[in-house]
């Protein structure tokens, strides 16, 4: 499935590229904060800024080949929330939540706009 355009794909990575971003600010707050756990803190910012890193690179890679480290550091990421929440208690289940919404976007990402946008130069 292609989409209708170029610019359709450009605003829809710039809007998930504002969204990672959002995460990462908000994960920087919470590894400040003390009432969060820093394994939470750094598993949601592992989470949302591998991805965010991969759109801010310039230059693109030249396969189609899906991004399997940004993958895994993603989901790794959300395994250390998991652990963390495992350990200092379900009152932090909503950063798990937003990480996990992180990880399903980037799948959905990479599946739709990233592979669909045509040869990479």
């Amino acid at each position: 499935m292609s989409l209708p355009g170029p610019g359709l794909e450009r605003r829809l990575t710039g809007l998930f590229g504002a969204a990672l971003a959002g995460v990462v600010l908000y994960a920087g707050m919470k590894l400040m904060d003390p009432a969060t756990p820093a394994l939470i803190a750094a598993g949601l910012m592992v989470c949302a800024g591998t991805p965010l890193v991969f759109l801010l690179r310039l230059k693109k890679p030249a396969t189609k080949e899906h991004p399997v480290i940004v993958s895994s550091l993603c989901g790794l990421g959300c395994v250390m929330i998991m652990v963390g929440v495992q350990r200092y208690g379900d009152e932090h289940q909503p950063l798990l939540a937003v990480a996990l919404l992180v990880l399903i976007g980037w799948m959905l990402y990479q599946r739709r706009i990233w592979r669909a946008s045509g040869p990479r130069d």
